[in-house]
């Protein structure tokens, strides 16, 4: 039973040990480039959107309350803060969802709806919420999590960006 025990120990340290090797979970997704993006963001509106040093904020209008909250942050920060473009993309099947979403929600951040899901067919992102930033250079910078509290990992987020 003492084996048993040991080996199960054993087995749970090296996989544990194994799951942390994994540096960054969105490796691959660094490789798409900011050219990638515009492209994904041109089948969305009908002008060019230049993306350099742009924050790009990626949910559905169904995400959680955290993810709301910091949405909120984001819309004062871009009314605040001209040193950094920030992006809105809702992925909404129907236009009076998004509308409505925005419009409940006070946003002034430029949106565009994603009604197909081609964020995902693209394979920019595994998910939502999160945020990118792609810096001044056209390359994506920083991928997070949208929704974790207005803390560390939110300076850390920040601190990516120009100043």
């Amino acid at each position: 039973m003492n084996s048993i025990k040991r080996n199960s120990s054993i087995f749970l340290v090296l996989l544990f040990l194994y799951s942390g090797c994994n540096s960054n979970i969105y490796e691959e997704y660094y490789k798409k480039t900011g050219e990638d993006w515009e492209a994904y963001l041109e089948e969305l509106a009908s002008e060019e959107i230049d993306l350099q040093n742009t924050v790009v904020l990626i949910l559905k209008s169904s995400e959680c309350t955290p993810s709301i909250q910091e949405l909120k942050w984001w819309n004062d920060y871009n009314q605040n803060n001209s040193n950094v473009n920030v992006q809105l993309i809702i992925l909404e099947k129907y236009a009076t969802t998004f509308e409505t979403f925005l419009i409940h929600e006070e946003l002034q951040i430029p949106a565009l709806r994603d009604s197909a899901g081609i964020l995902f067919r693209n394979n920019l992102l595994p998910t939502t919420p999160l945020k990118i930033y792609i810096n001044e250079k056209g390359v994506l910078e920083n991928i997070a999590v949208i929704g974790n509290e207005i803390d560390s990992k939110q300076d850390v987020f920040l601190n990516a960006l120009p100043q």
